[in-house]
């Protein structure tokens, strides 16, 4: 069953315990959990690469050749990346949002629980790895969650972390 999220909600994660007005680096406000709120279609990241979650979708069709899980649901993160000229830091966030071990869910008790990488959709449609200096690209991650709605903590390789209402 094919659900689209219809409000999706995208966190920064920045440092624990900063108070509701706190600013961020880049001038976002952070709120009592030190998060900072975006909404689909803003941008989100660090430095000179950026990233747009485009769509939600939650037990989506599967492919012909494409395999559910035995347990969980899939959850398919639609999104758009843009990087400067820092190569490094394109290759770093590229490999982090496509690594599934990256991504953590927290259920509604909020427990953190792990998440693995689904089988569901065509290879043609994930985000291209690895992301070039100076490249727009647009894809998707897959992944299984044991829970049909909560949240999606994504953390990159500089401790960044953002937080996925779906």
């Amino acid at each position: 069953m094919k659900k689209t999220i219809g409000t999706v909600l995208l966190v920064l994660v920045a440092v624990a315990g900063c108070s509701t007005s706190e600013q961020g680096s880049s001038g976002d406000t952070r709120n009592d959990k030190g998060l900072i709120d975006i909404k689909p279609g803003q941008d989100a990241g660090y430095g000179e690469v950026t990233f747009t979650i485009n769509d939600v979708q939650v037990d989506p069709k599967c492919r012909a050749t494409g395999e559910l899980p035995t347990s969980g649901h899939v959850v398919v993160v639609d999104l758009t990346v843009s990087t400067g000229a820092n190569a490094q830091e394109a290759e770093r966030m590229a490999t982090a949002l496509t690594d599934p071990t990256s991504w953590e869910e927290i259920n509604k008790d909020g427990v953190i629980l792990p998440s693995r990488l689904a089988q569901c959709i065509d290879a043609g449609q994930t985000l291209p790895s690895p992301i070039e200096p100076n490249q727009i690209s647009t894809g998707k991650i897959e992944l299984v969650v044991p829970e049909a709605s909560g949240v999606l903590l994504f953390t990159d390789p500089n401790l960044t972390g953002w937080e996925l209402h779906y």
